[in-house]
């Protein structure tokens, strides 16, 4: 059953607890809680720019699509408690520039940084496919849907030599990637190291998170396992033979 009077006001669908990082964005949704009786905007305000942001635009409901929640988009600046409220920016006689709106808490938490928990890593060629478990950390919170930390890839070593799984290498961009869960403070990252025969100095493959506070880059060398001697081939006369035997 539709009810067209519910008293005037904001229906606002946000989280208990709205948590953004600093220099992203969320939101939230909102909507009268009655017909309008017309055309009525809502515009948000921001009690700290220097924490969040929200648009100036205003958000606009008619008698038509009143039922329809919109929403509203805050961006993270800087950590720190900012209060997202709303006002009546243009009325109707139902929704006057008077009415008192409910205001939203939103929490502006530091983004994540990353970095390598070892510096340095070695890897053989002793089997067909060896395997490096690469470390890595993280400063900061992590929010809801986790953090992909994304680092470069260089190095003397060429795709034929080494692997990843998952995301942990992409040859065509030279990066790779590792998730974050939302809470952790850590994750995992695993290469493979390919055998082959060529006889190689050995080999690296370099990680680098640009921004790091703390160990930005740490190193895989590849250590060449193939005998770079080559066989002595000879030849042996036997016994003399004579003719006729």
């Amino acid at each position: 059953m539709d009810v067209t009077d519910a008293g005037h006001g904001m229906l606002i669908d946000a989280p208990a607890t709205f948590t953004i990082g600093a220099g992203n964005t969320g939101q939230y949704l909102i909507r009268p809680k009655s017909d309008p009786g017309g055309t009525v905007s809502f515009t948000a305000a921001s009690s700290r720019t220097d924490g969040a942001t929200v648009p100036s635009s205003a958000v606009s409901f008619t008698s038509s699509d009143w039922r329809t929640p919109k929403p509203v988009v805050v961006t993270g600046v800087s950590p720190g408690i900012v209060t997202i409220s709303l006002s009546v920016t243009s009325a109707t006689a139902d929704y006057p520039a008077t009415l008192v709106l409910p205001t939203v808490r939103v929490t502006v938490a530091f983004l994540p940084v990353a970095w390598f928990s070892e510096a340095a890593y070695t890897a053989g060629e002793a089997s067909a496919r060896s395997e490096v478990t690469v470390s890595v950390g993280v400063f900061g919170d992590v929010l809801p849907g986790g953090f992909e930390a994304t680092y470069a890839l260089s190095g003397t070593a060429t795709a034929d030599d080494y692997s990843g799984r998952g995301s942990a290498v992409d040859h065509a961009t030279m990066t790779g990637s590792v998730n974050v869960p939302e809470g952790s403070k850590s994750a995992e990252a695993t290469f493979y190291v390919t055998d082959d025969c060529d006889d190689d100095d050995d080999e690296t493959v370099v990680l680098t998170f640009p921004g790091a506070l703390i160990r930005g880059t740490t190193t895989i060398t590849i250590a060449d396992d193939d005998d770079s001697a080559r066989p002595e081939i000879g030849v042996r006369g036997g016994p003399a033979v004579a003719e006729g035997d």
